[in-house]
């Protein structure tokens, strides 16, 4: 589960960091009983503390343009250069701000923990090169890179023959001497038995984090990505039908008036991830999905899915990716989780990974502008977090936690709406 995310200089980012703990909670008497997840408590049993407390859903709320969709983009940005390295094309540093000299570049941080370890990784990168590189376990170095030098590695990874040499020959570009691959990926990918400390942080955010900026999920997608949660012993038609009996077990309780889904096809489900480039295309897909619902004398009437309405589909597509982040124990980030959705049906998707029963140690961060999840009694002060911007200081985000004069019982969705914590527009016509 992510920690915290920082951003530095990156769009219309000046410096901002978001933090997902809820170390201010005091946990109430037996929470431990409670239906609804408070937190996720990370760490071995002896260093647990309110420190290592998560929230299992971040709501991110703002004006338009005012920096929302630029926190997952940046996330985004940093799991592609662990992937493939640096594109120079892809440095898009904030233009507004007038940075000094020694200031120019772009810089993530991602804290997160995973297997009860912490992890704490930074890269910091300019149009040309990677200037810094630095990963920490449990607060302590595994490696750094500053400038092109190895500047400390773990005694594990050292033992990595002339590490020197691997270092040059594998993450720098040897026409201009600069690194341009990262020396976590390079160095898992090569050398896989060497060290967990580089292994697992790196498997981490290329598979433990889906990135939705573009909520518009195929529904074919999102039935080949919940049938990986089951095992190899079946098939894959054994997989794909399992996955669409889950998801449709939950359109019942979503009560979209849809009794069944068929599909019908005369290709396998596994290249529906190769064919999402278009929306003519995706129409030619998802017109071999049939929703099943029932007439006033009770016979089955058929629809091709793109003839249900825009929420539905979405709502359709979704399903799949939410129900295997959870089935899983994943972190999604998902920009704009309302668009086309009625408000008590985006209610009981963030309830998803709220409840107990349903969710260990899966993450949900969204962002949104619908205010119904503001009512009582679904997210904490913790989970609720607001985004503003001003030519000055760039993004800003704090949670309503940071908010210290909030009282038990106020009204949070109409102080929000009357401009109260910020992060709103103030248009006038």
């Amino acid at each position: 589960m992510i920690q915290q995310i920082h951003i530095f200089n990156y769009l219309c980012i000046y410096d901002m960091t978001i933090d997902l703990s809820c170390s201010g909670m005091k946990a109430p008497a037996h929470y431990e009983d409670y239906e609804k997840l408070l937190f996720v408590q990370h760490g071995k049993s002896k260093n647990r503390g309110r420190n290592n407390r998560i929230v299992p859903v971040l709501s991110l709320y703002g004006a338009n343009s005012s920096g929302k969709t630029t926190v997952l983009k940046a996330v985004n940005e940093l799991i592609n250069i662990i992937d493939k390295g640096l594109n120079y094309e892809n440095f898009q540093p904030n233009r507004i701000k007038c940075y000094s000299r020694d200031k120019q570049y772009t810089e993530f941080e991602l804290v997160f923990w995973k297997n009860n370890d912490k992890y704490d990784y930074l890269l910091r990168y300019d149009n040309e090169r990677i200037l810094k590189e630095e990963l920490q376990m449990n607060n302590s170095d595994v490696f750094l890179i500053d400038n092109n030098h190895i500047c400390k590695v773990l005694d594990a990874v050292a033992k990595i023959g002339d590490l020197e040499k691997e270092y040059r020959t594998r993450c720098i570009n040897i026409t201009n001497n600069c690194q341009i691959k990262t020396f976590l990926s390079v160095m898992a990918d090569a050398f896989p038995g060497v060290s967990s400390s580089i292994n697992v942080p790196k498997e981490y955010m290329l598979n433990d984090i889906l990135i939705l900026q573009d909520n518009q999920i195929p529904f074919l997608k999102g039935i080949n990505k919940l049938s990986t949660v089951y095992g190899n012993e079946l098939s894959e038609e054994e997989r794909e039908s399992k996955a669409l009996k889950e998801i449709i077990t939950y359109l019942g309780k979503l009560d979209l008036g849809i009794v069944d889904i068929e599909v019908h096809k005369e290709r396998p489900l596994s290249g529906v991830r190769d064919v999402l480039s278009s929306i003519e295309r995706k129409d030619k897909i998802d017109g071999d999905v049939f929703t099943v619902h029932k007439s006033e004398d009770g016979k089955d009437v058929r629809m091709k899915l793109y003839n249900e309405s825009r929420g539905t589909q979405l709502l359709l597509g979704l399903l799949g990716f939410l129900l295997y982040s959870i089935r899983m124990k994943k972190t999604i980030l998902v920009d704009e989780l309302d668009e086309s959705i009625h408000s008590l049906l985006l209610i009981q998707l963030v309830r998803l990974f709220k409840e107990k029963r349903l969710n260990d140690k899966a993450q949900l961060i969204f962002t949104v502008h619908n205010t119904d999840l503001l009512a009582p009694d679904l997210l904490s002060v913790y989970e609720i977090g607001i985004i503003r911007y001003d030519k000055k200081n760039g993004s800003s985000f704090s949670t309503l936690a940071d908010i210290h004069d909030i009282k038990s019982g106020d009204n949070i969705r109409q102080l929000y709406i009357d401009g109260y914590f910020g992060g709103v527009p103030f248009p006038y016509v």
